[in-house]
Formats: structure tokens, C-alpha cells, sequence
């Protein structure tokens, strides 16, 4: 098969699509994540702790098989194992450089 310029256009055009699709599914899932572990962590600290910001960091640095727990938990039910693995995250480095630089600092 003969590629011309307008079938090679078409077909990056195509898989830009496909990507954004990737991204905006990814974004979503991050955001769920997001949003189920600030549940648990307000479930842990409910007296005034700023849990929404941490979620977000546990959200945008969770690994993709971490934010598959959460999706699950948020689906299914938060687990003991769920609840560990949220506060496992919210002590890693660059989870607490991105919590403080929203302000919160993480010392549990």
C-alpha cells in the first residue's frame, strides 16, 4: 500500500484523536481516585483535616494500578487493604511536595 501525505495526515490525526481519548479517560479516572481517597482519608481524620487537597495529590500520583483500587473501592466499598493503601501513598515524597505546595502538610 502506497502512503500519500493526506493518508499519513489523516491517520496521525487519528491517532492524536485516540490519544486525547487516552488522556481525557486517564484524567477522569484521576479525578474519581482523587475524590474516593479524600472519602477515606476523611473517614481516618474527619476533625478539620483538609483531606480534599491530598486527594487530589494521591489522585495525580497514584500509579494506574492504585487508581484501579480506587475506582474498584469507590464501585464496590472501601476495604481495610484500600484504606492502607491510600495512607501508603500519602507518604511518599512527591506526594507530600505536592500536598504542601497546596498547603497541607502530611505527618501522619
Amino acid at each position: 500500500m502506497k502512503w500519500t501525505a493526506v493518508s499519513l495526515t489523516v491517520a496521525a490525526l487519528t491517532l492524536t484523536a485516540c490519544g486525547q481519548q487516552a488522556e481525557d479517560r486517564d484524567a477522569e479516572a484521576r479525578e474519581l481516585a482523587a475524590r474516593t481517597a479524600a472519602r477515606i482519608l476523611f473517614a481516618e481524620y474527619p476533625t478539620g483535616f483538609p483531606v480534599s487537597p491530598l486527594g487530589q495529590c494521591i489522585g495525580d500520583l497514584a500509579a494506574e494500578t492504585e487508581v484501579a483500587e480506587l475506582l474498584i473501592a469507590e464501585k464496590n466499598g472501601v476495604t481495610g487493604r484500600t484504606t492502607q493503601m491510600v495512607l501508603a501513598i500519602a507518604q511518599r515524597p512527591e506526594v507530600k511536595d505536592c500536598a504542601k505546595d497546596a498547603g497541607v502538610t502530611v505527618d501522619f
